[in-house]
């Protein structure tokens, strides 16, 4: 006891006295801290709202949709196709609410309608679209209640006075159009204007939670359901909400309706709602959770650059303890415990800032859903940031402390010579193993059931990750210098060692490749046990040669060495070589999609096989420590991962169906994870060692100041790299963001402009209102080049070449109560859900580039042909396999008031449209010609694509507006809506990238602050020979510039290389239209900016400092 009482009170003395390390340590970690607070408790708001008020988010206790699986005489088709109640149906289900003493009401959700205002001088400005929600204003909803905003606070069943001409519309809707109360505005083409006579809050019906479609983008408008046909639109109902007497069971009240409907009726109870919304929350909350642990994990590596200056100031302190009798493991146990306070108190401080953040971050959180949180204190967020906090501190501080208990008592003799130590092999595995198990369980309890991996899979890659590190520490220790005849006697039992190792891991390797390439069964006992046997023989013998000849030894040891060096050089050339075949296949694809590779790749592939071989002799011969260090890491990597699959399948065979097993696989999936992100953060930490190497050799000019701080930064490389990396992590996220949304947004805008045939987008319910809207198109509307018009009809894929089609990622699945599937294939019938389109070869305007076969032509009307547009690799088209001469059957549903029944069309495909040729939306993937689909099928929409003058695309609008059950959108107003959602999808990465990059400021800060203090000496003496402070500090200032500005550069890179694989892009025009270095340029300058302010307020005290001062404690 007495010696914790030492140790935190040593602990707490040095973290009083180190107040400015300290200090710095403190705010890497509350950065971290804060951020997970602040998210987590986003998280939980989220989750909060979709977890409570469930009634009222469902409209009722229970919600039922109308659906083919009603009985026929109570659904109907709609003239936009979708399903509705039929008067029949409402009744019947009124009849049923008035059986079981519960409420009932209905709603029309979402229709689609052109708003046309109206001056006061009678003429009109340009029409929007909003989403219609037809109601009963005196019931609606049942529960909440919806109040006006302006003129003034009424509820809704006031806003529709009787005997006028009233609707009621978002304050979006208002104040993007610039409308108001009072204002006079034609609705769904109706001939009488509508007077707005109150203004709604958008979040009563446009939270992404009611989904509502797109009422958050568009706006929205309420109108009483029984006069729909005032504004064109069905009087009839699609949904209808049920409201429960307190204390009614929901379970009861539900058997009940579908006694009455049927069991396969669509409907949504408040119970499923829960349980649908729970598993989202929980989602939601794991997600976020993880994302914010990038901000603590970068924090993490300050926490290593500190405890490793910490150890470093004080080797001499340490070297007195241990004379004193202080051993090495309680050594290690002080610092543990002066990191565990570190990691607390940041902890603490990071909680409080993340909870003044969480107040600040919910704003984010009501973007993206369009609706309002409560903001509240969450303790499990506050428990889980400061639980984060200590356990990263303590892990991140764990290999520096291994280092203070290898400090040695004789350093007290040398204090002129003090180096700090290394912790040694097997403590440096011990500690990665031990990092990677405690991140593995933290991790564990976030992605566990997620996820199942096996627990061969997490000791193969434990293996491959202590081998790869086993092999570079052993290159470091000089295992594979050259082999002298006079160190016969210490490198006798190198080769004994070496050489069986690394024959046993090939023949390990070729196993394991063979079994999983060639799919070849090998028994486990040849598999493992051959290799193992021949590593102990030839070990044995080896052995037994070396202490009789040691000449024999030199020879085996100079093979072993050879076969190492030269392995380590081939997969570096193969590196170099295949990389730069690589990267010219992928410039040559994206420049030249179209042409015939075959040649050209060949030379390429000549060229590179060439390069890769010079670079194999250059790296033997001029860069053999390389070459060593790689191939060592990989056949030790190689040997360790291939014996711990074998070990996993060994446990496996011994304990499979056990629930020890049951709980090994659980906690193997989060070790994984962190044995992933391991290999990538080594790989990363690799190249940005690399890329600090080569920054240290840019030419300095002639200039001091530059070389000096070249040096500087060359000496501590693995901090620097270590920063960097902090760096880019958030600058990547920002450019990731940033420029793929650009990219994203651009592509959109390019492609709709050049392939969409139009830049006006006409959607009509019906065939008479298409046949007006031609009618306008070919006579009334000035300034129309051109114009196509076809029809979209929706059934299910049946057969494809004569057989069931099968489709990745389409599959039953449950949406409300497992009668209906989210997506594609629906229970309970055949085939999959899909559409195809019309259009007429005799009036159709648009010109496509055939890939294959050949279009339609006048002939062909009435013959069952179909012309596909090439798919993109992997889409829905791709998978259904059809090349020209495939047929393709649908199984078509007529609308029951029809009387006919359900019948099947099957087609022929003859041609294939080129991807790129000019297309009418997303309709036109699948088309045939008019006179298949007999005439009592309806189609389910009627598209019509113009293109028209933009000097007359207003007065195209307005006309298009007075039209009854017309609805028509401009090409730009689809551009902005993507803009909107894009930019309201990216809100909460944003602020996940923004978080990591205050993270990165911090890591910069801190890392500053520790240079200037080992560099107090050098600073002073520079001080001392005359330089002046401002120098000192503009050499530190241009030190973390550069490091800012590549940081920057290489956080950019990625967000470029993301860009450059958005979707395909294709031809080298697109590339150049979707890539906008506006924002790169930005980021890399916010980059070098946030270094400058960073280095600024951690280095200005120091370069201030007086050399005396400095040179009488340095």
């Amino acid at each position: 006891m007495r010696q914790w009482s030492f140790y935190i009170r040593h602990s707490l003395r040095d973290l009083r006295r180190n107040g400015s390390r300290t200090a710095f340590a403190l705010f890497c970690i509350a950065t971290g801290v804060a951020a997970v607070v602040a998210l987590r408790s986003l998280a939980l708001m989220i989750g909060d709202e979709l977890t409570t008020n469930l009634a009222e988010i469902n409209r009722g206790d229970i919600r039922v949709a109308a659906s083919d699986d009603l009985n026929p005489r109570y659904y109907d088709r709609a003239t936009g196709g979708d399903y509705v109640f039929t008067e029949a149906g409402v009744n019947a289900l009124r009849d049923w609410a008035a059986d079981e003493n519960v409420e009932i009401q209905f709603a029309s959700a979402l229709n689609f309608i052109q708003i046309l205002p109206v001056n006061e001088d009678g003429t009109y400005r340009r029409p929007f679209s909003v989403v219609a929600l037809l109601i009963e204003p005196d019931k609606w909803p049942f529960y909440g209640v919806v109040f006006s905003s302006q003129p003034a606070v009424m509820p809704l069943k006031d806003l529709f006075p009787a005997n006028t001409r009233s609707i009621v519309i978002s304050e979006r809707a208002a104040r993007d159009n610039g409308l108001q109360v009072g204002d006079e505005v034609r609705v769904g083409g109706a001939e009488e204007p509508f007077t707005i006579s109150a203004l709604i809050p958008d979040e009563t019906e446009s939270s992404i939670l009611l989904r509502n479609g797109p009422a958050g983008f568009l706006g929205f408008i309420y109108f009483p359901l029984e006069q729909g046909a005032e504004i064109g639109v069905d009087p009839l109902p699609d949904t209808a909400y049920i409201k429960l007497p307190l204390g009614r069971s929901i379970e009861r009240v539900d058997d009940s309706l579908t006694a009455r409907f049927g069991d396969d009726v669509s409907r949504l109870t408040t119970r499923e709602l829960e349980e649908q919304n729970q598993e989202t929350a929980d989602l939601i909350n794991e997600l976020i959770l993880v994302m914010g642990l990038s901000s603590i994990l970068i924090g993490g590596i300050g926490i290593i650059n500190t405890m490793q200056v910490i150890v470093g100031r004080r080797t001499l302190e340490i070297a007195v303890l241990k004379t004193l009798g202080l051993k090495a493991w309680r050594v290690t146990i002080l610092f543990m415990v002066e990191a565990g306070f570190m990691g607390l108190f940041g902890g603490l401080i990071g909680v409080i800032a993340g909870i003044i953040l969480s107040y600040f971050v919910r704003d984010v959180g009501e973007d993206v859903l369009n609706t309002s949180l409560s903001w509240r204190a969450y303790p499990e967020a506050w428990f889980s940031g400061l639980t984060l906090g200590v356990i990263i501190t303590l892990v991140f501080g764990f290999l520096p402390t291994l280092n203070a208990g290898q400090v040695r008592p004789a350093t007290v003799l040398r204090p002129n010579e003090i180096k700090l130590p290394s912790a040694g092999l097997v403590r440096t595995l011990t500690a990665l193993i031990v990092m990677i198990i405690v991140f593995g369980l933290t991790l564990n309890v976030i992605v566990s059931g997620r996820l199942e991996l096996s627990f061969g899979a997490a000791l193969g890659l434990g293996g491959f990750i202590v081998g790869l590190f086993s092999g570079v520490m052993l290159s470091n220790r000089g295992i594979i210098q050259p082999v002298r005849d006079e160190d016969a006697a210490s490198i006798a039992q190198r080769g004994a060692i070496i050489l069986p190792n690394t024959v046993a891991g090939l023949m390990l390797v070729t196993f394991s490749a063979v079994r999983f390439f060639a799919d070849l069964h090998i028994p486990s006992m040849l598999h493992y046990g051959l290799p193992v046997l021949t590593g102990i023989l030839l070990y044995s013998g080896i052995s037994r040669l070396t202490r009789s000849r040691p000449e024999v030894a030199l020879q085996i040891a100079r093979i072993a060495r050879q076969l190492i060096l030269w392995g380590g050089a081939v997969i570096l050339g193969l590196l170099v070589g295949g990389g730069l075949f690589v990267l010219i296949s992928s410039l040559y694809a994206v420049l030249y999609p179209d042409g015939d590779a075959s040649t050209t790749l060949q030379i390429a592939g000549v060229i590179c096989f060439g390069i890769g071989a010079i670079c194999t002799f250059v790296f033997r011969l001029r860069g053999s420590s390389a070459a060593g260090m790689v191939g060592l890491a990989l056949v030790t990597a190689a040997v360790l991962s291939v014996i711990g699959f074998g070990v996993g399948d060994l446990l496996k065979a011994v304990f499979d169906g056990t629930r020890f097993w049951s709980e090994v696989k659980t906690v193997s999936v989060g070790v994984i994870v962190v044995e992933i992100i391991t290999l990538a953060f080594a790989a990363a930490f690799v190249v940005m060692y690399g890329v600090v190497w080569l920054v240290g050799k840019t030419p300095n000019l002639g200039n001091v100041d530059v070389k000096l701080a070249l040096r500087n930064l060359s000496t501590r490389k693995p901090r620097t790299a270590s920063t960097m990396l902090g760096l880019i992590v958030g600058v990547g996220a920002l450019s990731l963001i940033t420029l793929t949304t650009s990219a994203v947004t651009s592509v959109l805008e390019t492609r709709l402009e050049t392939n969409a045939g139009g830049n006006v987008f006409i959607l009509t319910r019906d065939l008479n209102t298409a046949e007006s809207v031609k009618k306008r198109l070919e006579s009334r509307i000035q300034g129309v080049k051109s114009f196509s018009q076809f029809q979209f009809y929706t059934g299910r894929i049946i057969l494809v070449n004569g057989e069931e089609p099968e489709i990745r990622g389409f599959e039953s699945g449950d949406a409300a109560d497992g009668n209906r599937a989210e997506f594609g294939r629906v229970e309970n019938e055949e085939g999959i859900g899909f559409g195809f389109s019309t259009i007429d070869p005799r009036t159709n305007q648009l010109q496509f580039e055939m890939k294959k076969g050949r279009f339609f032509t006048a002939d062909d009307v009435g013959k069952p042909y179909l012309v596909l547009r090439e798919p993109f690799p992997g889409s829905f088209n791709d998978q259904l396999g059809l090349e020209v001469g495939s047929t393709i059957t649908w199984l078509m549903k007529p609308p029951p008031s029809s009387g006919k029944e359900d019948f099947e069309l099957t087609f022929t495909v003859i041609g294939i449209i080129d991807r790129d040729s000019e297309q009418f939306g997303a309709g036109d993937a699948l088309q045939v010609p008019p006179g298949v689909v007999p005439d009592y099928m309806p189609p389910d929409s009627i598209f019509t694509i113009a293109d028209i003058e933009d000097a007359y695309v207003d007065e195209a609008m307005v006309e298009f507006a007075q039209v009854s059950n017309v609805l028509a959108i401009e090409l730009d107003f689809i551009v902005q809506l993507v803009e909107r959602l894009l930019d309201q999808l990216a809100a909460i990465p944003t602020l996940v990238a923004i978080l990591a990059l205050v993270s990165g400021i911090a890591i910069i800060a801190n890392t500053v602050a520790l240079d200037t203090q080992e560099r107090r000496r050098q600073i002073g003496i520079m001080k001392a020979v005359g330089l002046k402070g401002y120098r000192v500090l503009g050499q530190i200032m241009f030190e973390n510039a550069l490091i800012g500005f590549v940081a920057g550069l290489i956080g950019v890179l990625i967000g470029v290389i993301a860009v450059l694989l958005v979707g395909v892009l294709g031809e080298a025009e697109t590339v150049k239209q979707a890539l906008h270095l506006e924002p790169a340029f930005y980021l890399i300058g916010m980059a070098v900016a946030v270094s400058l302010l960073a280095t600024l307020i951690s280095a200005w005290t120091a370069a201030r400092e007086s050399p005396m001062e400095v040179l009488r404690y340095e």
